[in-house]
């Protein structure tokens, strides 16, 4: 009988490298990290704002697998740390950046160290001693393991070691955490990835019994499902958020975890995006429950978008462009968000802020940029003009509105965005 295989830490040549000026991480950031080809660099996000208030690189800059991350309280210091995973290609290897310092606190592998299908990961306080712990998936090719590592420990310590599917299962486990079922501690959440039914299961992080298990759409898609918790309905209880893998629609759904009932259901993106949808969550609003945030990607931008079930469409969309990552065409599936038809104008720069003055007549826009300057916007001939209420015209919009536009090479806006207070 083979011995189990436990957490090593090892001591590594490269480490974590935070940039110049790190912050503390506020609460409620979110974080991106690239797909596969993309440079290994996290940037971390505040969802109200859109500033960027964190960025690290995560591995060696040759690795080009992708990069996943978490964030949790892993120190119990009252601020939340980084946790990273790379993807496909790379070992399972774990690193954990202090939220407060930047400083790197750990750097481990937590499977075999020959698998190199990637990991994901996910953060929650399930042993409920106040500190996050940190929870691992296989990626594709692995089988369907989840271990809980011990936060207190810097994940030297296994809590719970488990085949979430069918042992025959290799498409990769995502996983997310919650308090599913109102305990005080946080349960573990699974969704299939690529090659399986959309299928959630959800496990006690006080005994890991499963708590309940179902399909988040039909069960004949193959695409996986990405998964998140948040208590979006302000019942107490976390509910399970569900976007769709690649090749579906870009379909989010929240369930009720332990009834299994779908509380919600909207289109994160254009209907015809077929890129997969990430999704998490963060009360971005203030209201006292979770809002639910969806990340896309088109080509050579990220679209983040937060939405409130109760509300009519996204209350921010933020849309920002991946540094050094590869072209469209390198990207499977980059979805339909160009600016111009043909896709041959290059895209100069992006601008975003607060919209302050309105010019319809002379087709001008402007922003008040998060550190305060202004830039005008400038509309030609054929610029793409957009409202989350589907009012397509420069005077729908109003002061107050978040406002975002891309720009030309000659600095002429090629599409122009704004998104409700």
């Amino acid at each position: 009988m083979r011995a189990a295989f436990r957490p090593t830490l090892e001591r590594f040549e490269e480490r974590a490298v935070p940039a110049a000026g790190w912050r503390p991480i506020p609460d409620d950031s979110v974080t991106t990290g690239p797909d596969d080809g993309g440079v290994p660099r996290v940037k971390i996000i505040d969802p109200v704002t859109g500033e960027d208030v964190g960025e690290i690189e995560a591995y060696e800059l040759g690795f080009r697998g992708g990069v996943r991350t978490a964030l949790g309280d892993v120190t119990g210091d009252g601020v939340d740390d980084l946790i990273i995973a790379p993807g496909v290609g790379g070992g399972p290897r774990v690193k954990i950046v202090n939220g407060a310092t930047g400083d790197q606190l750990a750097d481990f592998f937590v499977y075999e160290p020959s698998f190199t299908g990637g990991l994901y990961v996910a953060a929650g306080d399930v042993n409920g001693d106040g500190r996050a712990d940190i929870i691992t998936g296989t990626g594709n090719g692995g089988g369907p393991r989840v271990r809980v590592l011990d936060g207190a420990t810097l994940g030297q310590t296994v809590l719970r070691d488990f085949l979430a599917y069918e042992g025959s299962f290799r498409g990769g486990v995502l996983v997310a955490s919650g308090d599913i079922d109102g305990d005080g501690r946080d349960d573990v959440v699974t969704g299939t990835g690529v090659g399986g039914g959309p299928r959630v299961v959800t496990f006690s992080g006080l005994t890991g019994a499963q708590l309940g298990s179902f399909f988040a759409a039909e069960d004949s898609f193959r695409g996986g499902v990405l998964v998140a918790a948040g208590d979006v309905n302000g019942d107490g209880r976390d509910d399970v958020i569900a976007g769709a893998g690649v090749g579906g629609g870009p379909v989010v759904r929240v369930f009720d975890a332990l009834s299994r009932d779908q509380l919600e259901s909207f289109l994160a993106d254009d209907i015809s995006f077929r890129g997969g949808v990430r999704v998490g969550s963060a009360d971005v609003n203030g209201d006292g429950r979770d809002d639910v945030v969806a990340h896309t990607r088109h080509g050579n931008d990220d679209v983040l978008s937060v939405f409130d079930p109760a509300s009519d469409g996204p209350i921010r969309r933020l849309t920002r462009a991946v540094d050094d990552n590869p072209s469209p065409s390198d990207i499977a599936e980059g979805g339909s968000g160009g600016g111009t038809s043909g896709g041959s104008t290059t895209v100069a720069s992006h601008e975003e802020g607060t919209v302050i003055a309105v010019n319809a007549g002379a087709g001008t826009v402007t922003l008040r940029r998060s550190n305060g300057t202004t830039v005008v916007v400038r509309t030609g001939p054929g610029t793409k003009v957009e409202r989350n209420d589907a009012d397509a015209t420069l005077a729908a919009f109003r002061v107050n509105d978040f406002g975002q536009a891309k720009l030309g090479a000659d600095g002429v806006a090629l599409k122009v965005e704004a998104v409700g207070p």
